[in-house]
């Protein structure tokens, strides 16, 4: 009786820890970082108590895991130890989420309801950033129509309104869009609702306007009417479905302005007062001079000198904006190359291809989607740079693991 009470406490306890550590993703990183510290001494606690833990359980955690310690063996040839030992402990999610969730399991009514909280907590979060920006136009006596306008979006909807890095932002919406398309499966559901949820969080994403987010967005609309449509046997209204897309994207994309310049400058682009972009040549250079900074092909420079190498990069390139501001290789297959070299890009390429047939093996469509879009986003971004980026990115993988793993039947279809 002692022993159930225990183990129904211990389920709770860890699940509401679990619930904490995704809403607070888009909060401060010190609020997230304590329940992250919560949620791991909890695991090891009962772990202890319970002499429950079997190694065998990380066996699908093992591309984390060696990755991992890849990193923690770049130390030793790194100069700079200090940011090495700062950037090791942004990346410990990496092994204690696998242990944590070989400790814990995780039920199919546990992971609906974490499902529509994350949902619920994302529309607040999109509404509430809306609300923010509107206020400041209202403030500013501007009119309804320049929403769509730069100084109202992208830095203004994520910076300034939550205090999030727009690029996380949108990682953390489309995820959830991924989350509102799986829900559509079921019949339980409202179509119409879900829609609706779907339509305002893919706006939200154009009015964010990070480029590479809305081209993952894309990607997973497109694969997701294919799927939701084969599996009616509907091939031919999928199609008209998927036109109906391309034309809602062409004019939703043409009329949010500060989307439609941001596509326009990757090709070059003039502004009406003067100044000029070319971020898509700019890219392109920021991409060869951050690949010049490996000087170790194999191993890369280390963990804790791939920044330092590639903003001195910089300036042998004479890429001093880039330089002043600290940027990192806005890649993460590039930061990976340089501070792990080859052999570590190539461990983190096993992340991605392992999980992915993991996935698809297994028909979980919440898993290869969202190594999908991960795997799109990792492009532009140096996603494993903050811990933002290292949670969402682990934290999901290891919760569609524990699903499979503890075969839970979330649905009579494959997905």
């Amino acid at each position: 009786m002692n022993q159930n009470l225990t183990s129904k406490y211990k389920k709770k306890i860890g699940f509401f820890l679990l619930i904490l550590l995704v809403l607070t993703i888009p909060l401060k990183e010190d609020i997230n970082t304590k329940i992250f510290i919560s949620l791991t001494a909890f695991s090891l606690f009962f772990a202890i108590k319970e002499r429950s833990f079997n190694i065998k359980k990380l066996k699908n955690y093992l591309p984390f895991l060696i990755f991992y310690l890849f990193v923690i063996l770049s130390l030793t040839y790194s100069s700079n130890i200090k940011y090495g030992i700062d950037l090791s402990v942004k990346l410990l999610p990496l092994i204690a989420l696998p242990f944590i969730f070989s400790v814990i399991e995780i039920s199919r009514k546990e992971f609906f309801i974490l499902i529509k909280i994350i949902i619920g907590w994302v529309l607040i979060l999109a509404l509430f950033s809306h609300y923010t920006v509107i206020k400041k136009l209202i403030d500013n006596n501007d009119i309804l129509y320049n929403i769509v306008r730069m100084e109202y979006s992208y830095k203004a909807l994520a910076d300034e309104a939550i205090g999030i890095h727009r690029s996380y932002y949108a990682y953390y919406v489309i995820t959830t869009v991924i989350f509102l398309t799986f829900l559509t499966f079921f019949k339980k559901y409202k179509k119409a609702l879900l829609f609706l949820a779907i339509l305002y969080l893919s706006f939200f994403v154009f009015h964010l306007s990070v480029r590479t987010a809305l081209l993952g967005l894309f990607v997973v609309i497109n694969l997701f009417i294919l799927l939701y449509y084969i599996k009616q046997n509907k091939l031919k209204r999928g199609i008209t479905y998927l036109i109906l897309f391309y034309i809602i994207v062409a004019v939703t994309g043409y009329n949010v302005r500060v989307t439609r310049y941001r596509f326009q400058q990757i090709f070059g682009f003039t502004f009406h007062n003067g100044p000029r972009h070319d971020d898509g040549q700019d890219k392109l250079n920021q991409w060869k001079s951050s690949i010049d900074a490996n000087n170790n092909f194999f191993f890369g420079n280390g963990i804790g000198d791939a920044k330092e190498s590639i903003i001195d990069s910089y300036v042998k390139h004479k890429m001093f904006k880039d330089a002043n501001r600290k940027f990192n290789a806005h890649n993460q297959y590039i930061q990976t190359y340089v501070g792990l070299g080859i052999l570590g890009l190539l461990l983190l390429f096993w992340i991605f291809y392992y999980y992915f047939i993991f996935f698809i093996k297994n028909k979980f469509y919440l898993g290869y989607m969202f190594m999908v879009v991960s795997g799109i986003l990792f492009i532009t971004e140096s996603y494993l740079e903050r811990q933002k980026g290292v949670v969402i990115f682990t934290l999901f993988i290891c919760l569609f693991v524990n699903i499979v793993e503890n075969k839970v039947n979330l649905s009579s279809r494959d997905l």
